[in-house]
């Protein structure tokens, strides 16, 4: 669960919504300064959950002209 994208996307949006919330209560800016100094840390976090290579099974593309994985050859058509 803490490794999939949609898990580090949620903490990111429901991090967003607070800081947000923080920057409209007066009371509460020395906080949305901290949370403003912590979200590079977090975007890196997500950022690497979204374009970290998954293992996804691929046929093989052995003598394949155009090496097209995700579709079929005659499907492919010609240009």
């Amino acid at each position: 669960m803490l490794k999939g994208p949609g898990f580090s996307v949620l903490i990111g949006s429901i991090y967003l919504i607070i800081y947000g919330f923080c920057l409209a209560t007066e009371a509460l800016h020395s906080l949305a300064w901290l949370m403003f100094s912590v979200y590079p840390f977090l975007l890196v976090w997500i950022i690497n959950g979204i374009l970290r290579p998954g293992d996804y099974p691929v046929r093989e593309l052995d003598g394949e002209e155009f090496e097209y994985g995700d579709r079929q050859k005659d499907q492919l058509g010609l240009f």
